[in-house]
């Protein structure tokens, strides 16, 4: 074996047993070696011994040590062999934290409980989020009360810390009512008929304020216009609104020619309402009749019906007649013709010979 007789074997042992630390920790190392040692030394890792030319140390991790390290402990024969020996340090795991229980909604000034938990190891654990305020903001376990002003869905967060200052966090949602959010909601259509009501009812608060005065969660609107209510809780004040229409019966009205001569087709037009209904037959806005007489139409819309009439009288008839100043003479006779002039008839003449005239 070259350098000694009889031959010792060299070795490095390291007795340490590799227990689970925590990240940042400082460990004890204790080795021992055999043979024609020369010297040991320790190495490895991205920590500190405290003397690295020992059987016996100190071996503080560094924080970036989180999932372990490996360590050596090393001999130096007389030869120049070397020999070493390795330990894993293993280091406790980094917290995990998780939310166990929250609800899912917190009405204004109500008080949310929440608890949790962390797997792995932690130096400290805390909750964060929202501007209300923690029972224990420190715990696993705590209550969470929403301030005046927070309204909607917030983020809550629980953390852990872990041995090196690592901090873990993982958030869950909160659902806060806060202020109102006032609506209302008719019982029917908001455009009703002039003598009844639709009823609205309000939510969303706790009280309610209407523009008419009334301090019920329902009322019943009968006039037109817009009605407003304000509903209010612990945590403030909403408002909505809505607008309420009137229509009022229909009223019927018919117009056309009040004369007609027999055999003559008028049309008369009736309006006011949605649909008709004519003492002839027709449905249509408008009739067409070719006989003088009463006519009657019954106008109908949502709100109600009505009716109206007309009176088409017979026209003027007559029989054209004309005079002649002198019915006889000599030639050249000269006889003016004169028809009597009725309302706004016209006039053309024939006198036989192939002439004609027009004028009375």
């Amino acid at each position: 074996h070259g350098c000694q007789a009889p031959f010792t074997p060299l070795t490095a042992d390291i007795t340490t047993d590799p227990v689970a630390v925590l990240c940042g920790s400082t460990i004890e190392l204790n080795a021992f070696a055999t043979g024609n040692v020369v010297s040991v030394h320790w190495s490895g890792g991205a920590g500190t011994f405290n003397n690295v030319v020992t059987n016996n140390t100190t071996y503080t991790l560094a924080a970036s040590e989180t999932g372990g390290t490996v360590l050596s402990f090393c001999a130096v024969g007389l030869c120049g062999d070397t020999v070493c020996d390795q330990v894993q340090i293993p280091v406790l795991a980094s917290p995990q934290p998780s939310i166990l229980s929250m609800p899912s909604s917190a009405g204004c000034g109500e008080t949310a409980s929440l608890s949790a938990t962390v797997n792995g190891w932690a130096t400290s654990v805390f909750w964060q989020g929202g501007s209300g305020t923690w029972s224990d903001a420190l715990g696993e376990i705590t209550d969470y009360t929403p301030g005046l002003a927070e309204s909607g869905v917030i983020a809550l967060m629980f953390c852990a810390v872990g041995s090196c200052s690592d901090t873990i966090c993982t958030a869950a949602s909160l659902n806060v009512e806060g202020a109102p959010t006032a609506s209302i909601v008719a019982d029917g259509p908001t455009t009703i008929c002039a003598g009844s009501s639709v009823t609205l009812t309000a939510s969303g608060g706790n009280t309610y304020a209407w523009s008419t005065g009334a301090g019920t969660a329902s009322i019943d609107a009968s006039v037109a216009g817009m009605y407003t209510v304000t509903a209010t809780n612990a945590c403030g004040a909403g408002m909505a609104e809505i607008t309420i229409g009137v229509d009022q019966p229909p009223v019927a009205q018919v117009n056309g020619p009040l004369t007609s001569c027999s055999g003559e087709v008028i049309t008369l037009l009736a309006s006011g309402g949605t649909s008709y209904a004519w003492s002839t037959g027709g449905t249509g806005e408008t009739v067409q009749v070719d006989q003088p007489g009463t006519y009657s139409v019954v106008v109908s819309a949502e709100c109600g019906a009505d009716q109206a009439e007309i009176i088409v009288q017979p026209g003027i008839s007559w029989e054209p007649s004309f005079t002649v100043d002198v019915e006889e003479g000599c030639s050249p006779l000269c006889v003016q013709f004169t028809a009597q002039e009725l309302g706004e008839a016209t006039f053309a003449w024939d006198f036989g010979d192939g002439s004609a005239g027009d004028g009375p």
